[in-house]
């Protein structure tokens, strides 16, 4: 059952109808839900699918967040000019009051309820595996549905420890995959791609998956997860490059400094650890973080190889043979490291001596080299500058540097970009910063103002980057006419589109760093 011809169209999915809205040239469906409450009994277990319903389901509003957590980096107090910039990347207020454990909402962006088979994106949200939401207006997928004629689908899943709390070897039997629960349920929303979204005009053999931040870390996991084979068809990874997963020893490792702030031990415990409340279960999860930061550790809720939902690391030691049949994009901005170090106190009077004992922790033995390579691209940088050269270097570039090279050993092709246009907001200081580039890849340019200023250079640029993105999930290759020609990338040429008011391509960019660190 599919009607399209009125105010409020109805769409079938496999668990009942669903009434969407007409919003100018385009039907939109919020809050549709994609699996049952994985709450209660069903806490830290594989996801579901909803109990039918037989009467039309109004998708009118956004589903409920996942329960939030901290980020794991400093947070900003009381308001500033670059708190201000950042506010449209960042969890929000809106995000909390609307957290719950029922999360499991997807959201669709359509040109029409019929049989024209047009290309899926499915968007990952960022916020690492610890917060964010569908939610942001900056993730809106109307611009993109509009003018790439496709059909953009959003979602919610279970995030930080009621994700990702690995208890497969302290409880086994029906946790054996409680760490990637929040991946299983970006699995069952896949299923629902590809069980429903015909009636949504969507074509579920062209599906594209897309994420930033942490979004491109959970299309990284996908591609080590053999539940994905088939059903994902290209993958686009912004500023998340994963990997690698943990492993089982330090997930558990993980789950039992968790449990004793709880006070609880599996398999005696598991019961209480069912009832405990979900405030309580979040609680003791940052009090843990907390006590490993300051430790000098880290306590990194995120997806496990756990031999059943993941196999393998996504890129390490080489790329999975699933990767090896979809076409990836991939890429970062200049300038990552002012997002993670702009709430610092310290932020723009950072020494050199405090940048170069940060880069001992992140780069070990490589840290002098990698100072040396990252001022032959900015010579006599400040402290602060070359702090956040070390973030963008050491994650993201060696990160993304890793995964291409390892894709390009493969078929089909992986197309590798560089956002260099810097934001003018906030004096300038964040640059190419962490998540620009989501308001120019959505073509969300007013609701992103705040981090992307006035002007029209922001729409220009969007226009471009869209373009790419959508000529990407049409056809698994970026080119469009208003960008130079984009070569795939290779262990030889490395070549690397440059998104910025001058778009070109570069070979090998970084490759002082790039030696220094990926060699």
């Amino acid at each position: 059952m599919t009607s399209s011809d009125s105010e409020f169209p109805i769409a079938a999915t496999f668990s009942g109808p669903v009434r969407g809205k007409r919003e100018n040239d385009l039907i939109v469906f919020r809050g549709i839900r994609y699996g049952a409450a994985p709450s209660g009994r069903d806490r830290f277990r594989p996801s579901r699918r909803p109990v039918p319903w037989r009467e039309p389901f109004d998708a009118f509003e956004f589903g409920a967040s996942a329960i939030q957590m901290p980020l794991g980096i400093a947070e900003f107090s009381g308001s500033s000019p670059i708190s201000e910039a950042l506010s449209p990347i960042l969890p929000s207020a809106d995000d909390k009051a609307h957290a719950s454990e029922d999360c499991l909402f997807l959201n669709v962006w359509t040109p029409r309820l019929n049989g024209a088979k047009r290309p899926v994106m499915i968007w990952l949200h960022g916020g690492g595996f610890a917060a964010g939401s569908a939610r942001w207006p900056v993730y809106d997928g109307a611009t993109l549905a509009r003018e790439g004629d496709i059909v953009v689908v959003s979602l919610h899943h279970r995030l930080n420890v009621f994700g990702f709390l690995y208890l497969g070897d302290l409880a086994g039997g029906q946790y054996l995959q409680s760490g990637n629960a929040g991946m299983l349920d970006i699995m069952l929303a896949i299923w629902w791609v590809r069980d429903n979204i015909a009636h949504f005009g969507g074509d579920p053999n062209n599906v594209t998956v897309f994420g930033e931040s942490g979004g491109g870390l959970k299309v990284s996991t996908l591609l080590a997860m053999r539940s994905a084979r088939g059903l994902v068809h290209k993958a686009i990874i912004q500023s998340g490059p994963g990997v690698r997963c943990l492993t089982r020893e330090t997930a558990t490792q993980n789950a039992k400094a968790i449990l004793a702030e709880l006070d609880l031990e599996l398999p005696r415990d598991l019961e209480k650890l069912l009832d405990t409340p979900a405030s309580d279960l979040a609680s003791a999860a940052a009090r843990a973080q907390e006590k490993a930061r300051t430790a000098g550790r880290t306590l990194w809720l995120s997806p496990v190889v756990d031999a059943m939902t993941i196999g393998e690391h996504p890129f390490e030691p080489v790329a999975t043979a699933m990767a090896a049949k979809i076409p990836l994009l991939i890429g970062h901005t200049r300038d990552e490291g002012t997002f993670f170090i702009a709430s610092e106190k310290a932020f723009g009077s950072f020494t050199r001596d405090e940048a170069r004992a940060r880069a001992i922790s992140m780069a070990g033995k490589k840290a002098d080299a990698l100072i040396a390579a990252a001022e032959h691209y900015r010579p006599a940088a400040a402290g602060t500058e070359l702090l956040a050269d070390v973030w963008t270097f050491t994650w993201a570039f060696s990160g993304t540097v890793t995964i291409a090279e390892r894709k390009a050993a493969q078929e089909p092709p992986v197309f590798v970009y560089l956002l260099m246009w810097k934001t003018p907001v906030a004096g300038g200081v964040l640059g190419a910063t962490h998540a620009l580039d989501v308001p120019l890849v959505f073509g969300t340019i007013e609701a992103g103002r705040p981090l992307m200023g006035t002007g029209s250079a922001p729409a220009v640029l969007s226009a471009r980057m869209r373009a790419a993105w959508i000529a990407f999930a049409r056809t698994g290759i970026p080119s469009c006419p208003d960008l130079p020609d984009w070569p795939p990338y290779d262990q030889k040429r490395r070549a690397t589109m440059i998104f910025d008011e001058n778009c070109r391509v570069e070979d090998d960019p970084f490759r002082d760093v790039r030696t220094v660190l990926c060699s």
